[in-house]
């Protein structure tokens, strides 16, 4: 045998463009299994919210998935973004049609739509003999975290389109009062109300924010579709921050001793919230309670 012969044999590689070819199909393929198994098991991790040029962020029309966060539930948000079934806008005869404000407390993602406050108050109504028979109509515009601002904007977007008969506001003073105060929020994605003389003037100034501009990029939309459509996605990710209500502690004063929050500052973009609703509640067709 000749020396030629002997010499081993070189094996020539595939071309690069066939390896990566190869690796990105085992990525997808390994991902692929890897979904089919979470769907199979029942995970999900929905985000409900989106941004709102208008209110910061809103709840997701369409969007529905099982809430784990804080007890569990499977929620579905409506065609116009209301945690409740679909409504028409005008008011069907012989009903008593209830707009209901809120944040968390009313938009209860925590707890099965029937059982929500105002799924409750709708049956409880429905039985009640002093309303001669008409029916009753609750809906829900609740979403969590919304500041009595924010319900504001709401009622003059949203709630007047239904023709409420009566439109009651959900407060809590927990931190309704001072979510009106940007010092005390301490969020600058979403919209505030500023004294103006006697009234209000709409502070929308967080629409030129860097957070809230990368919130309504092309880039942001792609991440929430694919936290919100593959599972796998959103085993691994945070939770979206539109929409979330933060424990904040209390601002500090320069010297480091805690200062308590001065009332004055925050109720005074609050009442005239308030009585804001009130006026233009009354100058409508329905009721404020």
């Amino acid at each position: 045998m000749t020396q030629a012969e002997n010499a081993p044999v070189k094996k020539s590689k595939p071309p690069l463009r066939v390896r990566v070819a190869v690796v990105l199909a085992s990525v997808v393929f390994a991902l692929v299994v890897f979904e089919v198994f979470l769907r199979a098991a029942g995970y999900s991790y929905q985000t409900f919210y989106r941004p709102d040029d208008a209110l910061g962020y809103a709840l997701e029309p369409g969007a529905e998935g099982w809430h784990k966060k804080e007890g569990r539930s499977y929620v579905r948000v409506n065609s116009d973004g209301l945690r409740d079934r679909e409504y028409a806008r005008r008011k069907p005869p012989n009903t008593l049609r209830i707009a209901v404000l809120g944040d968390s407390y009313a938009e209860a993602l925590q707890v099965s739509e029937e059982d929500g406050f105002t799924s409750v108050v709708e049956r409880r109504l429905g039985e009640c003999p002093a309303l001669g028979g008409r029916a009753v109509e609750v809906i829900n515009f609740g979403v969590s975290g919304y500041s009595t601002a924010q319900e504001l904007l709401t009622l003059r977007r949203k709630v007047w389109a239904y023709e409420p008969d009566v439109v009651l506001l959900m407060v809590t003073t927990n931190n309704d009062v001072t979510d009106n105060v940007r010092a005390f929020k301490e969020a600058d994605d979403i919209p505030y109300m500023t004294l103006s003389g006697d009234g209000l003037a709409l502070d929308n100034s967080f629409r030129e924010s860097t957070k809230f501009r990368f919130r309504t990029s092309v880039l942001a939309r792609a991440g929430r579709w694919l936290y919100s459509n593959l599972r796998f996605g959103a085993s691994g990710a945070r939770r979206p921050r539109a929409g979330r209500v933060k424990v904040r502690r209390r601002p500090r004063h320069p010297a480091g001793r805690p200062r308590k929050p001065s009332s004055r500052p925050s109720r005074a973009p609050t009442s005239p919230t308030w009585s804001t609703s009130s006026r233009r509640t009354k100058a409508g067709a329905g009721r404020g309670v």
